[in-house]
């Protein structure tokens, strides 16, 4: 029997276990906070305890981050085509 990977825990190089960030194979430290804030308002979101918690703890720093020094960004930003 395989293991039920929803209650598998996650860490930033760990690949997103759902959804596009699956099947693109994107780090969760590379996930969209944005994705993570619409995954937090949906109601199943309680069935990932460890991508919930992992979700909490990178939006709740990233919003107090950008309050606080609002040169900082909150998201990693794609390079600029001139660097």
């Amino acid at each position: 029997m395989k293991p039920d990977i929803r209650n598998q825990p996650v860490s930033d190089n760990d690949i997103m276990p759902f959804g596009s960030h699956k099947e693109r194979r994107t780090p969760m430290q590379w996930v969209p906070l944005t994705y993570f804030r619409w995954f937090l308002d949906q109601p199943w979101s309680d069935e990932w305890p460890h991508v919930k918690a992992y979700a909490q703890n990178r939006v709740k720093p990233a919003a107090v981050a950008s309050v606080r020094h609002p040169d900082r960004v909150a998201e990693p930003s794609p390079k600029r085509r001139d660097q």
